[in-house]
């Protein structure tokens, strides 16, 4: 028995035995389904913790998502203790696979960190979305690496500028709207941006208590009479708003902005875009900032007016109408309507032309509509030709 266990024959045991369990090892290992995950390659190395992702199911919150173990195989999906344990990090080369709990198909989403801790005031990507080629082991690259979002309370908080616009619709007749928005935002923090989770806003009309809205992600608050708010002409509204990023750190309120509805827009421009496609109707609905106002960048489809406009300051719709033809470059506008808010009818002027010019009859019905930002208004825009036309301009 002792002649047995020494000499050759224990070398020989010991060299099946290793045997033996390398080879259980390899099983297990090559019995996990082949190429299941998708391997990404990064411009550099980077440490497991500066590494999130997301599943398709799971958002793309940065406050959340999972971080990679070794050789980018979270640890708790992995079906055998011998699998994936290729790569020490750092690295520039991952592989991202959750065993056969994910369907067969389907987008992640990844992120990089600039630290792999992510502390307070550290940087992280956008998120960059892959198709998982579970089954296939497809290869991918994540390209530059660009911080744009900082883990910061937001910087202060401001209103930067707010329009007052309203929408009518000739044919069908259907009831006039009025919108108020107001637009907000946040300081950057040591350059970068904050990722807004929240915005909050204060709301009082005409010096009443104060309610509150919050607006998600969206740093816009919109008040519409198609949702119930009083924007009767001479309301006026208190506005201040906060935000809250994605680790629940807000900064506080807004300096407050008061706005009373019909005296125009507060540093806003509206930008038109006069569409007409062949075999569509050319109708157009729009808004103005107020009764007079200056137009500026005309355009063409996409190309800038190279003639000066006879007029840049419009104050009545035959003023509106003949700098729309004249970037045109000739007769366009063949209707100018709005809505009549007295008399509670679609009224408008149908125009005719001579000599390529808007009629003495017509330019005399059309001067005589002065515009507003109280109401809305449409334009027909001739619909023969063979080429869409869209025409640009801004008015401020």
């Amino acid at each position: 028995m002792n002649e047995f266990y020494g000499g050759k024959n224990m070398n020989e045991l010991s060299r099946i035995f290793r045997t033996c369990v390398i080879g259980v090892m390899f099983a297990l290992i090559f019995a996990l389904p082949a190429g299941a995950g998708l391997i990404v390659n990064f411009p550099s190395n980077l440490e497991l913790g500066q590494v999130q992702y997301y599943w398709a199911t799971e958002g793309t919150n940065p406050a959340l998502g999972r971080t990679p173990s070794a050789y980018g195989t979270p640890l708790s999906e992995i079906t055998s203790v011998f699998a994936r344990a290729f790569d020490t990090t750092p690295s520039a080369r991952y592989e991202f696979w959750a065993g056969s709990s994910l369907p067969n198909s389907g987008t992640d989403n990844i992120r990089i960190w600039s630290d792999k801790d992510k502390p307070t005031n550290s940087l992280y990507t956008d998120t960059k979305p892959f198709s998982n080629n579970l089954g296939s082991g497809g290869e991918d690259i994540f390209g530059a690496i660009t911080y744009v979002w900082i883990k910061a309370a937001p910087g202060a908080a401001k209103i930067t500028k707010y329009s007052d616009s309203g929408t009518t619709y000739i044919n069908p007749v259907l009831p006039v709207s009025r919108t108020v928005t107001f637009y907000s935002d946040c300081a950057t923090v040591s350059g970068y941006a904050v990722q807004i989770k929240e915005t909050t806003w204060s709301i009082s009309k005409n010096g009443e208590a104060a309610t509150f809205k919050n607006t998600g992600t969206s740093k816009d608050l919109v008040l519409s009479t198609l949702t119930g708010s009083d924007l009767s002409a001479g309301t006026s509204y208190t506005i201040m708003a906060k935000h809250k990023n994605y680790w629940d750190a807000e900064n506080a309120y807004s300096a407050p902005v008061t706005y009373t509805i019909g005296s125009g827009p507060g540093g806003a421009a509206i930008t038109v875009n006069l569409k007409r496609k062949l075999g569509g109707p050319g109708i157009n609905s729009f808004s103005v900032p107020g009764s007079s106002f200056s137009i500026s960048a005309p355009a063409k489809d996409g190309v800038a007016l190279t003639t000066t406009l006879t007029t840049t300051t419009i104050g009545n719709a035959f003023q509106l109408c003949k700098v729309i033809n004249e970037i045109n470059g000739g007769p366009l506008v063949r209707t100018f309507g709005y809505w009549d808010a007295d008399q509670q009818k679609a009224a408008g002027v149908m125009i005719t032309y001579t000599a390529g010019y808007i009629s003495s009859a017509s330019e005399a019905e059309l001067t005589g509509i002065n515009l507003s930002n109280a109401s809305g208004y449409q334009v027909y825009l001739k619909p023969d030709g063979d080429l869409a036309t869209t025409i640009t301009f801004t008015m401020q």
